[in-house]
């Protein structure tokens, strides 16, 4: 098998337990935990920030470990095996009290932790496939891939962990995260790591009049926040939004696949795009495409077959965001020395997990705010603010995310203006 086909295996496998924690911890902490929303959302970016803090931790330890080729099969083996023993403790509630909430925090962390240092190495691979000569934007779009089908794996076992039971959510870890740490390790591209620390970029991704490296890599990391606090507020609002605004749980399922279902149409037309009017164009484009649906849901009722083609639509704009931030991350990473590099990947990754921490706090903090009771059958009055979440965060985050990619343009098309 190619390495990229590898890669692509690979990542479906790390993806699958990350996707189940993304979606369902705060929906777990709130409706089978009994933790209040305001507390769970904390939790929740808690858990996020401490992430965020040890992926460039595990940044630095590749970088300190390049002359040894990153790291033997052993550490992966060892650092999957606890990964997945932390996220099955993540989704157990082995007691009811006060000290339940310490217990679900900390194994959180502890999976985040063990997550990040297989994560980040694995993550600054896409550099190295892509001084072999593989298509940035194929990759991102593999990576997508990948990504689409973890969270279809994620979709099927939630449809038996919505029953309510605590017993059938600690099925559910066990079903997502054993899958995930199997086809992780079965499909990791071990050769890749043979020349992993090579000594300087590649000719074909380095822009050799943009010299402003650290200028272009927070513009980058700006555009990805904001892509990543819409994806996030998606994948955790939707299970909300369906059960208060719609009064329909069972819909959650079906609005995680129309969610979903965007981003699998969206994956070839962004690819055609980015040939067109480049990776950059992309990015914009698809921030476009996502605050232009969030002003059609703000001009319709809160009905099932409106939401679902809107959630449609915000896939297909979250898919070009995807590809195209993942295409641009090797490419910046090639403007810093190559012993920095990993450190950059763990700082990009970390990014993320904060921007995703702070859609879950939104989430937990709207629901707080509007006094929403998980006990609660009927809150017709107070759920009617749920509603922002799917058009006025999305629209303000596409605003933000437009403002970052036109910077990362500006900067590439007139580095002069910043350089040193």
């Amino acid at each position: 098998m190619k390495l990229s086909g590898q890669y692509g295996l690979s990542t479906l496998g790390k993806t699958i337990p990350i996707a189940a924690a993304d979606a369902f911890s705060l929906y777990f902490y709130t409706d089978i935990a009994g933790i209040t929303p305001a507390l769970a959302g904390t939790m929740v970016l808690v858990t996020l920030s401490w992430s965020a803090l040890c992926d460039p931790l595990a940044g630095w330890v590749q970088q300190t470990r390049q002359v040894r080729a990153v790291a033997p099969r052993s550490y992966f083996l060892y650092g999957t095996i606890a990964a997945t023993l932390f996220f099955l403790a993540s989704f157990s509630r082995p007691f009811a009290g006060d000290w339940l909430w310490p217990v679900l925090l900390g194994a959180a962390m502890l999976f985040r932790l063990a997550y990040a240092l297989i994560d980040v190495p694995h993550n600054a691979l896409l550099g190295r496939l892509q001084e072999q000569g593989q298509s940035p934007v194929r990759l991102g779009a593999l990576r997508l891939g990948a990504t689409i089908a973890g969270t279809f794996v994620v979709i099927g076992a939630a449809q038996f962990a919505l029953g309510g039971a605590a017993w059938r959510f600690t099925v559910f870890a066990m079903l997502t995260g054993c899958t995930g740490a199997i086809l992780f390790l079965g499909f990791f591209p071990y050769p890749a790591l043979r020349d992993f620390a090579s000594p300087g970029p590649h000719p074909a991704v380095a822009h050799a009049g943009f010299r402003n490296a650290h200028a272009a890599g927070a513009a980058l990391f700006l555009t990805a926040v904001a892509a990543t606090i819409i994806n996030g507020l998606f994948s955790k609002d939707i299970v909300y939004i369906a059960k208060y605004v719609l009064h329909a749980q069972a819909w959650t399922v079906t609005g995680l696949a129309l969610f979903t279902a965007g981003k699998i149409a969206g994956t070839p037309f962004w690819i055609w795009f980015s040939e067109k009017r480049g990776i950059t164009g992309t990015m914009g484009a698809s921030f476009v495409l996502i605050a232009a649906t969030g002003a059609g849901v703000a001009l319709t009722p809160p009905a099932f077959s409106y939401l679902g083609t809107a959630l449609f639509f915000f896939g297909a704009g979250i898919a070009g965001t995807n590809i195209a931030g993942w295409a641009l991350m090797p490419d910046c990473a090639s403007l810093f020395p190559s012993r920095h590099q990993p450190l950059f990947f763990g700082l990009f990754t970390a990014a993320n997990k904060i921007a995703s921490g702070l859609s879950g706090a939104i989430v937990g903090y709207t629901l707080a705010m509007l006094n929403i009771d998980a006990g609660a059958t009927s809150q017709q009055n107070q759920t009617e603010g749920l509603y922002w979440l799917v058009y006025v965060y999305p629209i303000a985050g596409s605003v933000l995310g437009i403002a970052g990619i036109a910077l990362y343009r500006g900067l590439r098309r007139f580095p002069f203006r910043l350089a040193g």
